[in-house]
Protein backbone atom coordinates (compact mmCIF):
# COMPACT_ATOMS: atom_id res chain seq x y z
CA UNK A 1 0.00 0.00 0.00
CA UNK A 2 1.39 3.41 -0.91
CA UNK A 3 1.65 6.29 1.54
CA UNK A 4 -1.13 8.86 1.47
CA UNK A 5 -0.55 12.15 -0.31
CA UNK A 6 -0.30 14.91 2.28
CA UNK A 7 -0.06 18.58 1.30
CA UNK A 8 0.75 21.61 3.42
CA UNK A 9 -0.11 25.20 2.57
CA UNK A 10 1.32 28.26 4.33
CA UNK A 11 1.59 32.01 3.98
CA UNK A 12 4.93 33.55 4.96
CA UNK A 13 6.46 36.99 5.25
CA UNK A 14 10.05 37.67 6.26
CA UNK A 15 10.53 34.28 7.89
CA UNK A 16 13.86 33.25 6.44
CA UNK A 17 15.31 32.34 9.84
CA UNK A 18 12.95 29.46 10.48
CA UNK A 19 11.55 28.24 7.16
CA UNK A 20 14.23 25.71 6.17
CA UNK A 21 13.99 23.88 9.50
CA UNK A 22 10.20 24.14 9.34
CA UNK A 23 10.16 22.54 5.88
CA UNK A 24 12.51 19.77 6.98
CA UNK A 25 10.30 19.02 9.99
CA UNK A 26 7.17 18.56 7.89
CA UNK A 27 8.99 16.51 5.23
CA UNK A 28 10.18 14.08 7.93
CA UNK A 29 6.59 13.77 9.14
CA UNK A 30 5.50 12.69 5.67
CA UNK A 31 4.25 15.83 3.94
CA UNK A 32 4.68 15.16 0.24
CA UNK A 33 3.80 18.57 -1.19
CA UNK A 34 4.28 22.09 0.15
CA UNK A 35 2.67 25.21 -1.28
CA UNK A 36 3.98 28.47 0.15
CA UNK A 37 2.55 31.88 -0.67
CA UNK A 38 5.00 34.68 0.03
CA UNK A 39 3.47 37.95 1.23
CA UNK A 40 6.07 40.41 -0.10
CA UNK A 41 9.07 39.26 1.94
CA UNK A 42 12.07 41.57 1.86
CA UNK A 43 14.57 39.34 3.69
CA UNK A 44 15.31 36.82 0.93
CA UNK A 45 12.69 34.28 1.99
CA UNK A 46 11.44 33.84 -1.58
CA UNK A 47 14.92 33.18 -2.97
CA UNK A 48 15.82 30.67 -0.24
CA UNK A 49 12.55 28.77 -0.56
CA UNK A 50 12.89 28.61 -4.35
CA UNK A 51 16.28 26.93 -3.92
CA UNK A 52 15.16 24.52 -1.19
CA UNK A 53 15.21 20.85 -2.18
CA UNK A 54 11.83 19.39 -2.99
Amino acid sequence: MSAPHVALCAIVRNEIRSRIEWLAHWKVLGVSEVVICDDASTDGTTVVLARAPG
